[in-house]
């Protein structure tokens, strides 16, 4: 697949949006977000099982309500969306 640069991609938006910050502001957060997924996604793991270790390591052994909390999920997102294992 064929990326095209921030610049690139940004030149050829012709919206009227583009001169607000508003704009840029998610633009460059669309692009970090969207690098950072598959930097990971090249080790196999995605954002969100990515999360959950992260916060794993920081506290350790928590309950899924606690993860819950830190995560800002709700008990049930924590169990359905939790990473799995193989």
């Amino acid at each position: 697949i064929m990326r095209r640069s921030p610049a690139t991609a940004a030149a050829s938006y012709q919206g009227s949006l583009k001169p607000h910050l508003g704009f840029w502001v998610r633009f460059v957060s669309n692009r970090i977000s969207g690098d950072f997924r598959l930097k990971l996604a090249r080790h196999g793991i995605s954002v969100a099982e990515w999360a959950f270790k992260r916060e794993l390591a920081e506290h350790g052994a928590i309950t899924p309500s606690r993860l819950a909390v830190h995560l800002s999920m709700t008990c049930g997102g924590v169990t359905k969306n939790g990473p799995m294992d193989d």
